[in-house]
């Protein structure tokens, strides 16, 4: 019997490692520039019952997050409860964190569900592609609500970016971009049949929202409020370890920015990328370094912990779809 390790497993083990590794590097170079011991002192004295409300904060993202897409499913065709969309949701905040975001992890329980439940694949995924465009479309709603805020309260001037920020703006949704059509021209290679049929459901579903302004308005508006909800989750943690007498009104802008920065699949959590960025936007607004790396931290810490709800629920629902192939056995 051969002992030796299958070598087809070791890309794998590198793959999974590199979200942690990215994040690790990034934050051992923030490390550099800061005062660790007043980093510290910023986590203890963290007031607990602010990070409670962040928990809280989360718990509703995640909820606005089943709504928005229980409506995208109900597009494709699937008859979907609010149940069972709540425990895809909370099971997505594991997936997310396990596969380096939501691409992964829409991926992880789309197939997932599929199994578990019969659902089409092709509709789950089509499903995801228009939450993601609801995602969207209520982050670009939120950010244009608070700079109509700045420019309400004359506020107007603090809409300002760091010269090193500017210089790389274009980078990174380059790079992103690269990357998706690289592997979008392998993966129609290599799954042609399937990815043409996911087009053609992804096309009939997203007739069905565009032909539904009422579909549209709710996805948006649930996306809205998930963003408003998660941006909240950061500016807890952020008065958590700080103070609470901070420009909040002319800082709003930033958080989405800070949220959508976490998402992208490179990093763990969205650790190191998360802290980096909020220091280029909040260090101009009088906010303490080390209170913003602490912040940071302390949101991790955050979605730690609801990904460890999602991945209870996903041993329960395992355990629950397992229970029902056994009764279904004859």
């Amino acid at each position: 019997m051969n002992s030796e390790p299958d070598n087809n497993d070791r890309p794998r083990v590198w793959r999974a490692l590199i979200g942690p590794v990215v994040s690790l590097s990034l934050l051992a170079l923030i490390a550099f520039r800061l005062e660790l011991n007043a980093t510290g002192d910023a986590l203890r004295q963290a007031s607990v019952s602010t990070w409670l409300v962040a928990m809280l904060l989360l718990a509703g993202a995640i909820f606005m997050n089943s709504l928005r897409w229980r409506l995208a499913a109900q597009s494709a065709g699937l008859d979907v409860t609010l149940g069972l969309a709540t425990r895809v949701s909370t099971c997505g905040t594991f997936f997310n964190l396990l596969l380096f975001g939501p691409a992964g992890g829409d991926i992880a329980k789309s197939a997932t569900y599929s199994r578990w439940y019969g659902f089409s694949l092709q509709q789950l995924l089509a499903a995801s592609l228009v939450d993601r465009g609801f995602s969207v479309g209520g982050s670009t709603l939120f950010l244009i609500v608070t700079l109509m805020a700045l420019v309400v309260f004359g506020r107007v001037e603090h809409i300002t970016l760091p010269d090193a920020f500017v210089s790389v703006d274009w980078l990174l949704p380059a790079l992103l971009l690269l990357g998706l059509t690289v592997v979008g021209v392998v993966a129609w290679r290599r799954r042609g049949a399937f990815l043409r049929g996911l087009a053609r459901t992804f096309r009939d579903t997203l007739r069905v929202v565009l032909n539904s302004p009422s579909i549209m308005m709710r996805g948006c508006l649930n996306g809205f409020l998930q963003q408003l909800l998660t941006s909240c989750v950061f500016a807890a943690c952020l008065i958590a370890v700080s103070s609470p007498d901070l420009p909040w009104l002319a800082m709003a802008w930033t958080f989405p920015l800070i949220s959508a920065i976490a998402v992208l699949p490179f990093t763990f959590g969205g650790a190191g990328a998360r802290e980096g960025l909020a220091l280029l936007l909040l260090i101009p607004f009088g906010v303490q370094p080390e209170a913003i790396v602490a912040a940071g931290l302390l949101t991790l810490a955050t979605y730690l912990c609801w990904a460890a709800i999602g991945a209870t629920t996903v041993t329960l629902e395992w355990r629950r779809y397992r229970a029902l192939k056994v009764t279904e056995t004859p």
